[in-house]
């Protein structure tokens, strides 16, 4: 599941890429998926490709999601760079 989730984020990544996906409803399917896998790495590219697919239109309005992917990135990066020290 983690591979094809990469390829998402990875398609997700580029103009038509996103238009592509956001034409296939691609964020709901991915929310749709979060809630059956909880799979942090999972759950973590999930959030930046939902990120990558949202409109600055959709991240004003829904920004308690936003927040908490932000959140979440974050925590990742800190936790990463407690590791390497």
């Amino acid at each position: 599941m983690l591979i094809a989730v990469g390829v998402i984020y990875n398609i997700s990544r580029h103009e038509n890429g996103i238009q592509v996906l956001n034409s296939l409803d691609t964020t709901n399917k991915l929310k749709e998926f979060q809630k059956h896998h909880q799979n942090s790495d999972i759950s973590v590219l999930c959030m930046m490709t939902m990120a990558l697919l949202s409109t600055p239109e959709q991240i004003k309005n829904d920004r308690r999601r936003m927040n908490n992917i932000l959140d979440q990135l974050l925590e990742i990066i800190v936790n990463a760079s407690k590791q390497s020290s």
